[in-house]
């Protein structure tokens, strides 16, 4: 009988220990797994017809930018974002359409989230005033951003708005589309410019504001390559290195569509897609740029 509880207690106190060796394990790796590799990773996430774009800076400040349709973002951030990180510092929400906002909903829930950053162009959709009641519900700071506004994620990476160049309030819009968050992400001497699904009209006065600051290393292309965002001089002034489509497989709007693709490769750009390459994943030193695809 003594023997047996001698033997009892041995073995609680052996599971106590392991499970000590096993937190402390955890944790070690989880300080070594967040240090710091002095670069930039960006993943175009594959969420199907719709944009969806996770960044992490050198010093593990995040922002994600539109969610995409559904939950499937959230399966993306999994595999992006290290197991323990439930926080996201910034969403960026380009502007209220369901391909865009859906996905955030879900993030909103289950991420403890510092900013949210959007403009003051609204809609009468069911997703979007749901983001917003979460929002609300959760007390989450919000910023509403217009051209000439700049985003510090930290000393080195920054985000700088173009467009929109005034507020919406209280005012009518027809085409969403064209109330885009358009700006370029900048870590050191490397570009990517965002286009959320800004069309011609806006591109045209993008140019006139901003024309010296559009080049870009990498550009994500306006509203999943349709016909109405395929601006030839907007490309030719970004001049892009690489060009990310965010489609989905088969979609039934014909994206990207054929001109947009003749323009991109006229300029001398690579093109990657969400649909053909599944996952996107840009690393940047700050000087130069290398590619990852899941597919």
């Amino acid at each position: 009988m003594i023997k047996n509880k001698f033997k009892n207690k041995k073995n609680i106190i052996t599971k106590y220990i392991l499970g000590f060796l096993l937190i402390f394990a955890i944790l070690v790796w989880a300080l070594v797994f967040e240090k710091p590799d002095n670069n930039l990773n960006i993943y175009f996430l594959d969420v199907g017809q719709g944009d969806s774009i996770y960044i992490r800076t050198i010093n593990n400040i995040d922002m994600l930018i539109d969610g995409g349709p559904g939950s499937k973002v959230i399966y993306e951030l999994a595999n992006a974002m290290p197991f323990y990180d439930r926080k996201i510092d910034f969403i960026l929400l380009t502007h209220p359409h369901s391909d865009h906002v859906s996905g955030l909903i879900e993030v909103i829930k289950r991420f403890d989230v510092g900013q949210v950053i959007l403009t003051d162009a609204t809609s009468s959709s069911k997703d979007y005033l749901e983001f917003l009641t979460i929002i609300n519900q959760k007390n989450i700071p919000t910023k509403i951003v217009r051209s000439g506004d700049e985003i510090h994620l930290d000393n080195h990476t920054k985000f700088k708005v173009f467009w929109p160049n005034s507020s919406y309030k209280d005012k009518s819009v027809t085409n969403l589309n064209n109330t885009s968050i358009v700006g370029k992400l900048s870590y050191y001497d490397f570009d990517v410019l965002f286009s959320g699904d800004a069309e011609d009209e806006a591109q045209k006065e993008i140019i006139e504001l901003f024309k010296d600051e559009l080049d870009s290393e990498i550009y994500k292309v306006a509203h999943h390559g349709s016909k109405n965002g395929v601006l030839e001089e907007f490309i030719n002034i970004i001049n892009p290195e690489i060009s990310i489509i965010c489609v989905g497989d088969k979609n039934r709007f014909g994206h990207p569509h054929q001109i947009l693709l003749d323009n991109l490769t006229k300029q001398g750009s690579k093109i990657l897609r969400t649909d053909a390459n599944s996952t996107i994943k840009i690393i940047s030193d700050g000087q130069s740029y290398w590619t990852k695809t899941r597919k």
